[in-house]
């Protein structure tokens, strides 16, 4: 299974455990998580820097935005290639990773899920309901 988050998710996800398998995949990582070594980067999967200044200047609606990430960036991958490489990554399944809560699901990471979602589980990462307590 895959699973999707975001950074500012990233104190859940260390105290989860699963801060191994977090993968981002965006264009760059936040300065902040410099000292996150385990964190490997899959810069396949994030937008191409044109693309994405045009939705966050503006210039290209989501519409535009999530068509052409499909045509440019998804269009030339190949989902089992990627799936395998992910799998390398992170053998207990990736939790792949970006900036945006993406709401509404306006995240290039959620077409990722869309598409990677054709051959395997993909669902959004939560933190884990903490225990009742009996007593």
């Amino acid at each position: 299974m895959i699973q999707t988050s975001y950074f500012a998710q990233i104190k859940a996800l260390r105290e989860g455990g699963v801060i191994d398998r977090c993968v981002p995949i965006c264009r760059h990582m936040p300065r902040w998580l410099a000292g996150e070594v385990r964190l490997r980067r899959y810069a396949r999967l994030a937008p191409p820097a044109d693309l994405l200044g045009a939705l966050k200047e503006g210039w290209a609606s989501w519409e535009k935005f999530a068509a052409a990430y499909r045509r440019e960036v998804l269009g030339a991958l190949d989902v089992d290639e990627v799936l395998g490489e992910l799998a390398e990554i992170a053998p207990e399944g990736a939790i792949l990773m970006c900036y945006c809560k993406g709401e509404g699901g306006r995240c290039h990471r959620h077409l990722v899920a869309a598409w990677l979602g054709e051959r395997v589980e993909v669902r959004e990462w939560e933190p884990p309901s903490p225990q009742a307590s009996l007593f």
